[in-house]
């Protein structure tokens, strides 16, 4: 008991003298002094700012009773119009009906509905039914009417399209499919000869980058085949002025899944070009089949005259 009260009075011993030395009258007169200054200092800070500080209190006593009002920005109508035909093409690209150039205001209401709807829920739906019944034999007529004054149209080739127009119109169908996907490789080839005349020939680097685009899983062979359809297709689209954003989704449905040459096609819903040329696919007796030939035949006549800078009328023209 003895030892620890040393102890206990030795350890406070230097903890006094510890004290002693940190505190002693030469740091405490330094520490004074220290603290005088920095008081003056700010002192000083405190009358040359106090002005500032007045002005600024001033503001934000200001700003508090000031509402800020925001301009209320409006959307110009046809910018609207534009966008919503936007939700549209992606629900037909998404379904692949290439119905991209005729996108109006009765077709938007008739297929409102599909909109939100998955891919999967689409497949499942009647949205197929809807859109051949908006496509009526009066509208068929009247979309056909001016193909004829395309200057991809000879008279030969006028009477072979227009038997397949009223072959359709008769509800033969397999005699419309057969027609217009021969006529395919004539109307692709000949546009693209008819562009190259007037001295227009996209370069080979950009029709691979296009190739790149549309079919990311194929490598291209290093020197392209300029006398394939399908080629000569994306250097046509690598044209185009105005309506990119329909092109490239029309484009896309004409090379991916019309000139295909994919196996498992022979059942497919769409008109395939190879596939019933070669004899391959059958099922083309329908009315849905029949109506995408003409839907097609149509996108690719318009395609040539938008190159040419004729288009032709009653054309649906976009700009975006």
């Amino acid at each position: 008991m003895g030892n620890e009260n040393e102890n206990g009075k030795e350890s406070l011993e230097q903890l006094v003298k510890a004290i002693n030395t940190i505190y002693s009258p030469e740091v405490e007169n330094k520490l004074r002094a220290i603290v005088e200054k920095v008081g003056a200092i700010i002192r000083t800070i405190a009358v040359e700012t106090s002005p500032f500080m007045e002005s600024m209190q001033a503001i934000a006593q200001q700003m508090q009773s000031v509402r800020i009002q925001l301009p209320k920005i409006e959307v110009p109508s046809e910018l609207q119009k534009k966008l919503k035909k936007l939700k549209y093409l992606q629900l037909f690209r998404e379904s692949k009906w290439p119905v991209f150039f005729h996108i109006d205001e009765g077709l938007m209401e008739c297929t409102t509905k599909y909109l939100d709807l998955s891919v999967d829920e689409i497949e499942r739906s009647d949205l197929d039914e809807i859109i051949i019944s908006y496509f009526s034999d009066d509208y068929i007529k009247r979309m056909t009417e001016g193909w004829s004054k395309a200057s991809m149209v000879s008279q030969e080739r006028q009477a072979i399209l227009s038997s397949a127009v009223k072959s359709f119109l008769k509800e033969e169908y397999i005699a419309t499919c057969c027609v217009l996907m021969c006529q395919m490789l004539g109307l692709i080839s000949g546009s693209y000869q008819e562009m190259k005349q007037i001295g227009i020939d996209p370069p080979k680097a950009d029709i691979k980058e296009a190739y790149f685009y549309y079919d990311p899983k194929k490598i291209p062979d290093k020197k392209l085949n300029m006398d394939k359809e399908r080629n000569q297709l994306l250097g046509l689209s690598l044209e185009v002025q105005s309506g990119f954003m329909y092109w490239t989704v029309a484009i896309e449905y004409i090379y991916n899944t019309i000139l295909t040459s994919e196996d498992g096609m022979e059942n497919s819903s769409h008109p395939c070009r190879n596939k019933i040329c070669h004899g391959i696919q059958t099922n083309i007796n329908s009315r849905e089949h029949a109506l995408k030939a003409i839907l097609i035949t149509d996108i690719l006549l318009h395609l040539s005259e938008e190159i040419m800078n004729h288009p032709l009328p009653d054309f649906d023209e976009k700009d975006m």
